[in-house]
């Protein structure tokens, strides 16, 4: 589903993306029944669970371990366990631009936004499906640190299909497109629009700066994971 990326941008700050679709969603699940199990004891599960994304994997790994010298099945949870590795030791930051086709504006948007705080990797999706079997992010444009959702214009039924598929956990931003309106009646159009979008979905219009933070990556994952 990706068309293609670009690596931009300098300086180094640890990329540990976690939020990887539904591969590490059915590690985390068995980590928290795991951590039930073999505590012993009845405390709820937000209790026993790890207080930082570091200290999940660490835990991962020991629960593997446990399962595995217990002769329980593994299939599926060692190569999640290897993905959810390999997206801790990113250093760059992976955003996906979705939606509508990309232009040079949207592109120069979010270069000038996200300049500096991480070597830089944009990644332009395929179009989506206007009315797919089943309404699934396809993993590989979850396994990113920001998404990007571009309209064509006015939300249609699909945008906000698509839009209420995606994990509450991912950075989600929507962008509207260009407008030969002025300040005030686009101010007016992108305000009816985030009507129909709600609170979780947060729009920008390309006057103005975008609507999403740009933090560490390390402060990010702490923020979407715990």
């Amino acid at each position: 589903m990706l068309l293609g990326s670009a690596l931009l941008g300098s300086g180094l700050v640890l990329g540990d993306l976690m939020h990887s679709a539904l591969g590490s969603a059915g590690l985390l699940a068995a980590a928290a029944g795991g951590l039930w199990w073999l505590g012993g004891k009845r405390t709820t599960v937000s209790d026993r669970l790890p207080a930082s994304p570091v200290e999940l994997l660490e835990h991962c790994r020991a629960l593997l371990q446990q399962f595995d010298a217990l002769g329980l099945p593994l299939v599926g949870r060692s190569d999640a366990l290897l993905r959810l590795e390999g997206l801790a030791e990113r250093s760059d930051r992976h955003i996906v631009l979705a939606g509508s086709e990309a232009d040079a504006q949207a592109l120069e948007l979010v270069k000038l936004h996200f300049r500096g705080s991480a070597p830089l990797q944009l990644h332009l999706a395929r179009s989506l499906p206007l009315a797919p079997s089943q309404w699934h992010w396809p993993e590989e444009l979850l396994q990113c640190d920001h998404l990007i959702y571009l309209l064509a214009g006015p939300p249609s039924a699909a945008d906000l299909r698509w839009l209420e598929a995606a994990p509450d956990e991912l950075p989600l931003l929507v962008l509207a497109p260009s407008s030969a309106l002025d300040d005030d009646q686009s101010t007016a159009v992108v305000e009816q629009w985030r009507s129909q979008l709600g609170e979780r979905f947060p729009i920008s219009w390309r006057q103005l700066p975008l609507a999403v933070d740009s933090l560490p990556l390390s402060h990010q994952r702490l923020l979407t994971q715990r």
